[in-house]
């Protein structure tokens, strides 16, 4: 199963990003700038460990410069499960960890928005 998300920046930029997430959680980046101001930092690398998972589950990404990072966790209907955090983070390695012992069994969707960009996966929760 692949799934891309599409976002387009500020005025005076057109940015395309395509995100595209492969069956183990990889995700490759496809982009088109054009314009004067530099595009976004994306997230790159991005996993969920374990998938699935009964009681929690790590989000793992790699940031290219500092940014504003907000991890949300959503059900199959759309509705908000978690907020999970909402944070200023360096460039590098990061993670996030999801609690989803009180989660019914079933797939879940988490957004990573970083600086206003979103790469999105799922998340098999099992009992």
């Amino acid at each position: 199963m692949l799934m891309a998300t599409t976002a387009i920046s500020e005025v005076n930029l057109l940015l395309w990003l395509w995100h595209v997430t492969d069956l183990f959680g990889f995700v490759y980046k496809y982009e088109l700038v054009s314009g004067t101001k530099e595009p976004r930092t994306w997230a790159t690398h991005v996993t969920a460990y374990p998938n699935p998972t009964s009681e929690r589950a790590t989000i793992g990404f790699e940031l290219e410069t500092a940014a504003k990072v907000r991890l949300n966790v959503y059900d199959q209907q759309g509705r908000l499960v978690h907020a999970v955090a909402e944070q200023s983070m360096g460039a590098g390695k990061q993670s996030f960890t999801w609690e989803a012992n009180a989660a019914q069994p079933g797939m879940y969707l988490y957004h990573l928005l970083v600086d206003g960009g979103v790469v999105t996966g799922l998340v098999s929760v099992v009992r």
